[in-house]
């Protein structure tokens, strides 16, 4: 019992430390979000942690999502002031395929689906990422995707492994932010970094 709180609180200190740093970087300049996108980023945080509160999963998947939430929403607020105003086509679809979780939400009680139905709203909107990170590993910022991988990792390990409800969640985090962990850290056979 006593593991679980400390694998816990290190599953929060290390999400929250790479949203910190992830809104350091939009204070500071160095990183200008798109406001339609961090407002969709933020929609979609929210329903998966609703999504991950309804299924009833472990307590670390839990503490992943509250403060993906979280960080989310600080990250929103830091847009509406050090934002630009583009909304692509990939914001487009993103918007769609959330107001089709939705519709799921108000017609049917399936958490999984709309949990799902978000994170493939999230990983289109995200799409530009890999190719920025790819083309330029400098332009993104290693430490905040490496902090919350890890973080996804330990939610991942604390998971009822045959239960998908309870793993999916820590399971695309993992696989999203440990791929760009790996692509940016091509930034250190090129060279210093610069900030998100």
């Amino acid at each position: 019992m006593m593991l679980r709180y400390v694998i816990t609180s290190l599953i929060v200190l290390l999400a929250s430390a790479s949203y910190a740093i992830g809104i350091r970087s939009v204070f500071r300049g160095d990183y200008r979000p798109s406001i339609y996108s961090r407002t969709l980023w933020a929609l979609i945080s929210l329903n998966s942690f609703v999504g991950v509160l309804a299924m009833h999963t472990s307590i670390g998947i839990l503490a992943l999502a509250g403060i993906q939430l979280c960080g989310s929403i600080a990250m929103f607020i830091g847009a509406l002031k050090y934002s630009n105003r583009e909304f692509g086509s990939l914001e487009k679809i993103s918007t769609g395929i959330l107001v089709l979780s939705l519709v799921v939400w108000l017609v049917a009680d399936l958490p999984l689906l709309n949990v799902l139905i978000g994170l493939i709203a999230h990983l289109i909107g995200a799409a530009p990422a890999f190719t920025t990170a790819w083309k330029d590993p400098k332009s993104e910022n290693f430490p905040f995707w490496l902090l919350f991988a890890m973080a996804s990792l330990l939610s991942f390990l604390m998971a009822d492994k045959s239960d998908f409800h309870d793993y999916s969640y820590a399971a695309y985090f993992l696989f999203f932010d440990g791929i760009l962990t790996l692509i940016t850290s091509r930034k250190f056979l090129r060279g210093k970094s610069v900030c998100h």
